[in-house]
């Protein structure tokens, strides 16, 4: 009888993290971006030397190795007045953002090598409290290719294999989300326990106490930010 509980826990434990990850953002405003693409590499003092035309989202703008400058624009709406907000960019590559002096702040990265996880980074703060109405403005550069190089093509029958491998980079998401980083830190929480509960054994007191409280706060979430903080605290 345990052990059909204990799995029938598992099973929403599964159905579970994949809800959270879709809860971390609230409504959503696109970007609009051009884009220049260069043979090589060109610094942020000559990003300008070049011809920059729009592109929207779902269009491939590179491929294998090919590298350009990206200047994306936006406005924050009034009524995200005291929300958190983020960028959620997605090139299809491999992204370095530069703020006005030129100065790399942060890179972007989409691509992942652990198939269970989505370990991707596609995220870029713009403020933990909007005044709304701010209008954002940001330089980055792009590189057609994936975090280890360009994926190979799998080999069929007589043909001549990919030695070098083929990539083409596409434009997947440009946008500007309100971020639920309470959710995210619970996202967290419940998932680092998850991954220890079911690294211990079936039998382990200590892994069925753990199985306890993700079902307690399976079966008390809300959503709302007193709520995450009180399901938060089962964890601790």
């Amino acid at each position: 009888m345990f052990n059909m509980k204990r799995k029938l826990y598992e099973q929403r434990i599964d159905s579970f993290l994949p809800r959270l990850k879709h809860l971390f953002y609230e409504d959503i405003v696109k970007m609009t971006a051009e884009f220049c693409r260069f043979d090589g590499f060109v610094s942020f003092e000559n990003r300008l030397n070049g011809k920059y035309e729009e592109i929207t989202e779902g269009t491939v703008w590179g491929k294998d190795w090919q590298r350009a400058w990206f200047h994306l624009n936006g406005f924050i709406p009034e009524v995200w007045k005291g929300k958190h907000v983020c960028a959620r960019i997605n090139l299809g590559g491999e992204v370095l953002i530069f703020n006005e002096q030129g100065i790399p702040i942060q890179g972007l990265s989409v691509h992942s090598i652990w198939f269970n996880y989505d370990y991707r980074r596609d995220r870029y703060e713009i403020t933990k409290k909007a005044q709304g109405g701010e209008s954002v403005d940001l330089w980055m550069e792009a590189s057609a290719g994936q975090l280890f190089g360009l994926p190979l093509k799998v080999e069929e029958g007589l043909k001549k294999p990919d030695k070098y491998g083929s990539y083409d980079a596409k434009v997947n998401e440009i946008s500007l989300l309100v971020f639920r980083k309470d959710i995210w830190d619970l996202y967290l929480d419940f998932m680092v326990l998850n991954n220890q509960m079911r690294a211990l054994p079936e039998k382990s007191v200590r892994r069925n106490r753990i199985l306890f409280a993700l079902n307690e706060v399976m079966n008390g979430y809300r959503g709302d930010k007193e709520n995450i903080e009180e399901l938060r605290n089962i964890l601790k």
